[in-house]
């Protein structure tokens, strides 16, 4: 059935961890393309790390909009921190194999840089700070 945002939230966040926990746990790896493959998981699961903190974050602010109570907003605020933080652990894995900025077909370049100041900027809007 239909999820909540806050429940594809929990669900990415087990997802992630569950992803997190194999890579780390592997013995050691006298293989290139293993590794390189571990290495993938790494970043691909705390990319979706950053996404189950910023879809909370930005429900708890939805919800701190709607009803003024500050609580959703110091929850918005701590998961938009949160997800700033595993924003900056993606970048710096994703910089282990590729250069910034990077060519996709889908979307053209993509520069890390400029979305983590996009990223401070959900901080700073959940804060009721112009931006």
């Amino acid at each position: 059935g239909l999820k909540s945002p806050f429940e594809v939230s929990d669900l990415l966040h087990s997802h992630a961890e569950k992803a997190l926990n194999f890579s780390h746990n592997q013995s050691e790896v006298d293989n290139e393309e293993l590794e390189m493959i571990l290495h993938d998981i790494r970043t691909m699961a705390t990319l979706g790390e950053y996404y189950a903190f910023k879809i909370a974050g930005s429900t708890n602010l939805a919800i701190y909009r709607e009803t003024s109570q500050k609580d959703y907003q110091n929850r918005a605020v701590e998961d938009l921190q949160k997800a700033l933080e595993e924003w900056k652990t993606y970048t710096k894995l994703s910089a282990e194999e590729y250069k910034n900025p990077l060519w996709t077909n889908r979307v053209g370049y993509v520069n890390w840089d400029h979305l983590t100041e996009w990223a401070e900027d959900d901080i700073a809007i959940a804060l009721g700070e112009n931006k």
